[in-house]
């Protein structure tokens, strides 16, 4: 492996007299020819205020570096201290970095909940922390969603994806919509209908992972968290659960009072001091617009399910089908990471296959057709017990994994309505509406 080390870059911030005092300096940076990568080290002295109020950017020949390994390009360190941060840049179609021309700095962070095209919750503080700062971000060039695909944000902060619903282009007649819901059954209530939604929401780029539940509130119920309690044919094959979904929770736990992950979330995610909102689960309508991902064919990724090689386009998306992929999973078990398949087109990971996810929505059949005035925020049947689920499950069939295709599950029991067995298929995606 070759390396070799480069210039050093020191350059001092001044944002205003208040902040005169604090320095950034570029102590190291040191390139391997060989992956492509430059190692930048740092360090910072003087700051102050609040960590959301300061982004550290990094120039290199005039080109603002943004795929790191360690985290994404908007959540590099700013407090005081020595850092250290590696730069992929042939990802970014860099082959021979101008780091002689190499500039860091701290720049004072403006983007707000209103601009924003990210947000993330950092909830390595733990179950009794009154705040979990949250971070937003605005996207730029060489940025993708792809950049959060790190153990970072499958642990301690928790990545979400704002999806615009946009200004109804789409009509019917003289009517507007955002899109088309359903698979066309109008037997079993999935008629193919339009629904107009009416504001933006930001949606967990991943589901949520039991890491993250147990920073939160403090416990893991799930039921694949080590391998000894996995089953015997397969305790070789994983010894760490941590990034993988949550699961065998209730939605009526996500959701309680003062005590559930939706509740502690919202108290304690705060942008500079301020709460940010209410998360919980996405409505069935923002699950499927997100799933969708602006395509009406049966699936996120079209309407086949083989390329013309052979290959097998849920292989790419999903953990699913398990009678015909005996990798995919094993009866009554979901032990697979986050983010270890493609996302779709709008970068979210795993909305078909891995887990069944809770929607806010009670299960009822839609009560709107496709010859129907477009359904404006459907929120779901206003009694009941059992709610929305989505996505499919590691251990379900290929049909399962449609945009449209939806179960019913008992809100108080994991595995409700189709027994204990199923318990380790349910789980949860993050969801919070831009008001």
């Amino acid at each position: 492996m070759r390396k070799m080390a480069l210039t050093l870059v020191s350059v001092a911030l001044a944002a205003g007299l208040a902040y005169a005092q604090t320095t950034i300096s570029l102590t190291a940076q040191t390139a391997d020819a060989e992956k492509g990568t430059v190692t930048f080290a740092y360090t910072i002295a003087g700051r102050s205020g609040h960590d959301a109020a300061w982004r550290v950017e990094i120039t290199v020949g005039g080109i603002v570096t943004s795929n790191f390994a360690e985290c994404a390009w908007c959540d590099l360190p700013v407090v005081d201290g020595s850092h250290a941060v590696t730069w992929n840049a042939r990802a970014e179609g860099v082959e021979t970095p101008d780091l002689a021309s190499t500039s860091i700095a701290l720049v004072a962070e403006t983007t707000t909940k209103a601009d924003a095209d990210y947000m993330i919750v950092d909830v390595t503080s733990g179950k009794d922390s009154l705040e979990y700062p949250v971070r937003f971000a605005k996207a730029g060039p060489n940025v993708t969603t792809e950049q959060f695909n790190k153990p970072l944000y499958k642990f301690g902060k928790i990545a979400f994806k704002r999806v615009t619903v946009g200004d109804f282009a789409l009509t019917d007649g003289d009517l507007p919509y955002t899109f088309k819901m359903g698979v066309g059954q109008v037997a079993t209530g999935t008629a193919w209908h339009p629904v107009r939604l009416t504001q933006d929401y930001f949606l967990g780029v991943f589901e949520a992972t039991q890491q993250q539940y147990t920073y939160v509130v403090g416990s893991n119920p799930s039921s694949w968290k080590t391998k000894e309690t996995a089953l015997d044919s397969i305790k070789a094959e994983i010894t760490d659960y941590t990034m993988h979904p949550v699961e065998n929770v209730a939605y009526n736990t996500l959701a309680a009072a003062d005590t559930g992950l939706f509740a502690r979330l919202s108290a304690r995610a705060k942008h500079l001091g301020t709460t940010v909102g209410s998360l919980g689960a996405p409505t069935e309508a923002q699950w499927e617009y997100a799933c969708r991902a602006g395509c009406e064919n049966k699936y996120h990724w079209g309407a086949d399910t083989e390329t013309s090689e052979g290959e097998r386009f849920e292989d790419r998306y999903g953990w699913n089908n398990f009678q015909n992929n005996p990798n995919a999973g094993i009866a009554g078990r979901t032990h697979h990471g986050v983010g270890e398949k493609l996302p779709n087109a709008w970068g979210f990971y795993d909305m078909t296959g891995n887990i069944y996810e809770y929607c806010s929505d009670l299960y009822a059949a839609y009560a709107s057709t496709s010859s129907s005035d477009p359904e404006e925020d459907p929120a779901g049947a206003t009694s009941g017990t059992a709610r929305v689920i989505r996505g499919g499950a590691a251990t379900f069939m290929l049909t399962e994994m449609a945009s449209g295709y939806r179960r019913s599950q008992d809100s108080s029991t994991p595995g409700g309505g189709w027994g204990g067995f199923w318990a380790p298929v349910m789980g949860a995606r993050l969801s919070m509406t831009v008001q």
